[in-house]
């Protein structure tokens, strides 16, 4: 494992097939996936969180965890509009869709905003009655918004996931198509992406009631389950979102409960490598042929899969 920064990190992403995201305090820091090297430095935000990048448009949306923002035009990184207020704390750059000129991301207790980055303006434009939105994903041109039903009592059992399907259409309109609750699935805990940046669903099955026992892709509007291996079934990875998969090069990479760095296949039981780190982890991320990068409170590392 070799160490590659002095700067202290606390997450990374691929943001694109050129670009790597990595959150500072204060900035978000972009590095080529080709040289390695630090090509732009968003401006300060207290507190900064995550970003998300249009491979269209060449935008960079950065954002801290009280939903102040700042929108980007890369390579050359000019700012495009005033700081941003998207009326939404601790959103997870997972749960963005960004079509065109327009962004959604989930309010738990409100439903679906709306981000016009041409404008800046945000806008409340999905409301659920009776329903919490716990996530949402797109599915080519529509979005799957996965909901519960609200409760005043905070320890009643909630295992019920509806979804609900909206066409994008033009100027940024949202159409709406379906409502349906799923059977297999009692929770929606979490969405993440593997190494292509392809979403993947993070569900409890009715069936074992494992927390995150399941994974899911979704296409055409179907939900189709990724028959992952043991140690996924058994929640061994689940109680961090430190958490890569390759399905192209069957890996899958994750820090588990006692400090080690695991390489496993994805669909076997097989480990390829695992290592004990002995540092903090903020986060990793794998890069198929070239290895793990990995952020702890002593700098950035590397670790080569070979």
């Amino acid at each position: 494992m070799e160490k590659i920064s002095q700067k202290e990190f606390h997450s990374i992403k691929r943001l694109s097939k050129n670009y790597i995201g990595l959150t500072a305090e204060k900035t978000i820091n972009v590095v080529s996936c080709n040289t390695g090297k630090e090509v732009f430095v968003s401006d300060k935000l207290s507190n900064m969180s995550q970003s998300i990048y249009n491979q269209e448009t060449k935008k960079l949306l950065v954002y801290n965890t009280s939903g102040y923002a700042y929108l980007y035009q890369l390579p050359d990184g000019k700012r495009l509009l005033p700081k941003i207020y998207l009326k939404q704390s601790d959103i997870w750059s997972e749960q963005i869709i960004w079509e065109g000129d327009f962004c959604w991301y989930p309010s738990f207790r409100k439903g679906i905003y709306r981000l016009n980055t041409r404008t800046g303006e945000v806008e409340l434009v999905v409301k659920i009655k009776g329903e919490n939105v716990t996530h949402i994903i797109q599915d080519k041109n529509n979005i799957l918004v996965f909901t519960r039903p609200k409760t005043k009592n905070i320890y009643e059992p909630r295992e019920k996931v509806i979804r609900y399907s909206y066409q994008i259409g033009k100027d940024g309109e949202l159409k709406y198509q379906y409502r349906k609750q799923e059977e297999g699935y009692c929770n929606i805990c979490s969405i993440i992406e593997d190494v292509n940046r392809r979403k993947i669903i993070v569900a409890t099955s009715k069936e074992k009631r494992v927390e995150g026992d399941t994974l899911l892709y979704c296409s055409d509007g179907q939900l189709l389950n990724i028959p992952v291996n043991n140690r996924w079934k058994q929640g061994e990875w689940w109680y961090n979102r430190e958490l890569q998969i390759s399905e192209q090069d069957n890996r899958m990479i994750y820090v588990d409960e006692h400090g080690y760095l695991c390489i496993t296949e994805l669909y076997a039981e097989n480990i390829i490598k695992r290592n004990r780190l002995d540092k903090y982890v903020y986060d990793i991320l794998y890069i198929p042929t070239k290895g793990v990068l990995i952020l702890t409170d002593d700098g950035v590392y590397e670790m080569r899969e070979a």
